[in-house]
């Protein structure tokens, strides 16, 4: 037979599989949600993570608006102060939404209830250690029921009061020598990174390219040996087996069907990528 015959065949058979498959509801649907599973599975388990500095103001987190509760056992100025600078940052970032409790037994009831993700605690002795220019410290507890989160809201809490940090050791280093700039005693040296591509990078812009080589390929090996199997089982194979074609073009029309669906989940995988994991 003629190459351009032995191509038509291919193509016959192709369509003939892709119609089959097309008629074979459940397993089309099967065959729409593994690849969706699959990019929202990894998707939150590699949330978009942008670059931080707080010095710059710039905070990235795959999180916004997490519930958290403050308590302020001590009764000074600074330390009502800072818990108003936490909690305007905390309201223009849109990272945490804060909340005042009176103590922090009524504070932690509500991490047990579910209603808080963590609780800050300013305790007393922080405005006198300040004043002191000694250390001052605050506390934080966690609801550690999901590791990940926890870490998360720690950190997004420890970086907002390291900007608060910073602009009270500004103010105390200005008061000594007005002529120095601040930001260089505070951090002589900035370190930022920047992508080689403009915009966030995270792990998952490196998974998504994986999975939709990984539908081409296994879509295309297991749904090959699937569709010989199937036309075994209906006796449809020896028909075309006997057909006036190239067993290489049964076996090409075969591939070249299952190479679409791999193709087709691929397609669905980068559509998610784009809209919901900003790849």
């Amino acid at each position: 037979m003629s190459f351009s015959n032995n191509f038509k065949a291919s193509l016959d058979i192709a369509l003939k599989d892709l119609l089959y498959f097309w008629r074979m509801k459940m397993l089309f649907i099967t065959f729409l949600m593994l690849p969706v599973i699959l990019m929202f599975l990894f998707g939150f388990m590699f949330p978009t993570v942008g670059t931080s500095n707080v010095y710059s103001g710039k905070i990235a987190s795959p999180y916004s608006n997490i519930p958290v509760g403050i308590v302020i056992e001590d009764g000074g100025e600074i330390a009502y102060n800072v818990a108003n600078q936490f909690k305007q940052l905390a309201s223009s970032t849109r990272l945490l939404k804060v909340k005042d409790f009176s103590s922090f037994e009524i504070a932690k009831e509500k991490i047990v209830a579910g209603e808080l993700k963590g609780v800050i605690v300013i305790p007393n002795g922080f405005t006198e250690a300040l004043k002191s220019n000694r250390q001052a410290v605050i506390h934080v507890t966690m609801d550690d029921t999901s590791s990940q989160l926890s870490s998360v809201v720690f950190s997004q809490i420890s970086m907002l009061f390291k900007m608060i940090s910073s602009s009270i050791s500004a103010s105390m280093i200005k008061n000594i020598d007005a002529s120095i700039d601040p930001s260089f005693i505070a951090e002589p040296i900035v370190v930022e990174r920047k992508n080689l591509i403009a915009g966030t990078t995270n792990t998952f812009e490196f998974l998504a390219p994986g999975f939709m080589a990984l539908n081409i390929v296994m879509g295309t090996l297991s749904g090959l040996a699937a569709a010989i199997a199937r036309e075994k089982e209906q006796g449809t194979m020896d028909g075309i087996l006997v057909a006036p074609i190239s067993s290489y073009a049964i076996i090409t029309g075969k591939v070249l069907a299952q190479t679409i669906r791999g193709m087709i989940q691929a397609f669905i995988v980068l559509g998610i990528s784009i809209a919901f994991f900003r790849c």
